[in-house]
């Protein structure tokens, strides 16, 4: 999904550069409020290729929630200020849309959508109080193991690894590997290995863990290949069992081939995982390290994120 308007704009500046517009006959705008958006609002812009018929457009609260408008709310919102009135936005919003839209329109619009979704400043001046959805199959307990800008320079040198040759050559090797495995070597003297020295058992698990962390990596490297930016990335509880997260809200300025790649990203780091095991397994001739190898690719071919 591509975005047609410029990403990072604030409706403030950005919205009074393109002015009030004519008002209609006999409005006063002295005599009604002027809304104002809330601080560190982002508007991202309109999707295109969504799977919309009438592409929606998206903004970011400044507790980084994305919400997505219509086109109309979109535009009222651009044009909102803290200078014009509601008169004085309707001008601009009917400029824009195409079709009259009245002083009462957006008053309505901005008190009964805009205002409630957090966009928008109390008419006190305050700022809105923040309530972000609670869906009960939320990650819970969440600690955060590394904030955005941690994030964003343990990810940055991984970004290369989405180079297409990269790409191309690693899961090439990937695939070569995991059918020697699964159908010419097989797991029976991996399994064996492992259950009859338990120090082996113990590190083919501390390396599967390592490996749903370094999934997170993917997912956070693509963001940043892609041009996006990662939030953090931490740990937490899902329904009864833990597992890892990457904040990737950002991926949604990137194109429909961007976000694709940011989805798939983690389960591409696990295949990294796995022709680094194949290469220790060389080497050291471990054969419990091959049942690593085993899961990762019964992994990459059952997770719900290759599922296109």
């Amino acid at each position: 999904m591509s975005l047609t308007s410029s990403p990072g704009r604030t409706p403030g500046r950005d919205a009074a550069a393109s002015g009030p517009g004519v008002l209609p006959p006999g409005s006063s705008p002295e005599a009604s409020p002027r809304p104002a958006p809330a601080s560190g609002l982002v508007l991202l812009g309109e999707l295109t290729g969504s799977g919309y018929r009438t592409p929606p457009a998206l903004v970011r609260r400044p507790d980084g929630q994305t919400i997505q408008l219509t086109a109309l709310l979109y535009l009222v919102l651009e044009a909102i200020d803290g200078e014009r009135h509601f008169a004085e936005i309707a001008a601009a919003v009917s400029d824009a849309y195409g079709r009259q839209v009245g002083e009462d329109d957006v008053r309505l619009l901005t008190e009964t959508k805009l205002r409630p979704l957090g966009l928008l400043r109390a008419p006190d001046g305050t700022e809105p109080e923040l309530r972000k959805p609670n869906p009960l199959l939320a990650l819970r307990l969440r600690w955060v193991v590394s904030d955005p800008a941690v994030t964003r320079r343990l990810t940055a040198p991984f970004a290369a690894l989405f180079a297409p040759v990269v790409v191309a050559l690693v899961l090439t090797a990937f695939g070569a590997i995991s059918t020697w495995v699964l159908f010419t070597k097989g797991l029976g003297s991996a399994t064996h290995q492992a259950f009859d020295q338990p120090l082996l058992l113990l590190v083919v698990f501390a390396i599967t863990v390592f490996s749903a962390g370094f999934h997170e990596f993917g997912h956070a490297s693509a963001c940043r290949y892609g041009g996006a930016t990662p939030g953090a990335m931490g740990t937490g509880l899902y329904l009864v069992w833990p597992a890892f997260y990457t904040d990737v809200t950002d991926s949604y300025r990137l194109s429909r081939a961007g976000r694709l790649r940011v989805d798939l990203g983690g389960l591409y780091f696990n295949a990294l995982v796995g022709v680094a095991m194949f290469v220790v397994w060389l080497v050291t001739g471990w054969d419990a390290l091959l049942l690593i190898l085993g899961t990762l690719a019964l992994l990459l071919g059952g997770h719900p994120e290759t599922i296109l």
